[in-house]
């Protein structure tokens, strides 16, 4: 989810920069050449939901990391007072 572009951006601005998103121009181009249509945009919505439920899926089955996994994944020489920490949680 994007941040609220209100707080730094007026509606104008908003407004003249949407016409300018690169997605929606090059959409608009393709369904003008007739290689794109409607349909398409549902059907890769579609594939791409299923596709990240998928993935969501597949990641909450997966074994969780401990915090010393976490640690030691993050690190090639872990600081001295992580490793002090590390041995709190084992």
């Amino acid at each position: 989810m994007a941040d609220d572009a209100t707080k730094y951006r007026t509606k104008d601005e908003e407004q003249l920069w949407s016409e300018k998103d690169p997605l929606v121009r090059f959409g608009k181009y393709l369904e003008k050449k007739g290689l794109w249509s409607d349909e398409d945009t549902a059907r890769v919505k579609e594939e791409a939901k299923a596709a990240v439920n998928e993935h969501i899926k597949k990641a909450e089955q997966t074994e969780k990391m401990t915090v010393a996994g976490l640690i030691d994944s993050m690190f090639e020489q872990t600081p001295a007072h992580l490793e002090e920490q590390k041995a709190d949680f084992q």
